[in-house]
């Protein structure tokens, strides 16, 4: 075996795909997770945060007010025994 040909057999190997389908090269890939980029992150999305939070606030009230409202009250009266 020459060393061209050991070369190509390299080339030809078939390697498993990568777990992510996208990593970008300036990544890097950690097992935790920093709350100040966690905070970073809220921050840049609080406006779909407030938006999301306002629009079930409002279909929540919408709902309550829309059903009529039910009243029921039960009660078990027992004469009483007298001698």
């Amino acid at each position: 075996m020459t060393k061209d040909s050991s070369s190509t057999d390299n080339q030809n190997q078939q390697f498993p795909p990568h777990p992510y389908p996208y990593c970008p090269p300036h990544a890097v890939l950690e097992d935790e997770i920093s709350l100040i980029d966690l905070f970073r992150v809220l921050v840049k999305r609080k406006m779909l945060i407030i938006i999301v939070t306002v629009l079930v606030t409002l279909s929540a009230i919408g709902y309550a007010l829309s059903i009529p409202p039910i009243y029921r009250a039960r009660a078990i009266l027992s004469p009483t025994l007298s001698k």
